[in-house]
């Protein structure tokens, strides 16, 4: 999905909604990301590293855990940086660790096999009351 307010609108309003508000936290994570670029970023985020992982694998068996650092920083950066970009904050999903790597995972396998967009659709069709903080004409 494509955004039609501004960064300044989204970093105003992201936050007017809170897991509380959602069915679930998949829901939850899901309206933080409906962004098609932050989506991007944090596909590219999570699979870039993978490139990685057997080098990191090899040193963490050295006792050795830069690699590990370098690579939780590219993992786990995309995302922040995404976030930060283009809606000018990073939400606080990260109180729900496991549960956020869980959604996450699930959104980068949705947007490599376009099923996002049916997800945004069926979240859009559910929730149509937040759907302002995304589509506005103009910001306020």
């Amino acid at each position: 999905m494509k955004t039609t307010t501004t960064r300044a609108f989204r970093l105003e309003h992201l936050n007017s909604y809170s897991p509380t508000d959602f069915e679930n936290f998949a829901d939850y994570f899901l309206y933080l990301h409906l962004n098609s670029s932050v989506q991007w970023i944090h596909v590219l985020g999570g699979i870039g590293p993978l490139l990685l992982l057997p080098w990191v694998i090899t040193a963490l068996l050295s006792f050795n855990p830069w690699p590990f650092v370098l690579f939780s920083l590219v993992f786990y950066g995309a995302g922040f940086a995404s976030h930060w970009l283009y809606d000018g904050l990073v939400s606080k999903t990260v109180t729900s660790f496991w549960a956020s790597y869980a959604c996450v995972l699930r959104l980068n396998l949705h947007v490599l096999n376009r099923r996002i967009k049916q997800d945004e659709f069926d979240f859009m069709q559910k929730y149509p009351q937040v759907m302002w903080v995304y589509l506005a004409e103009e910001s306020k």
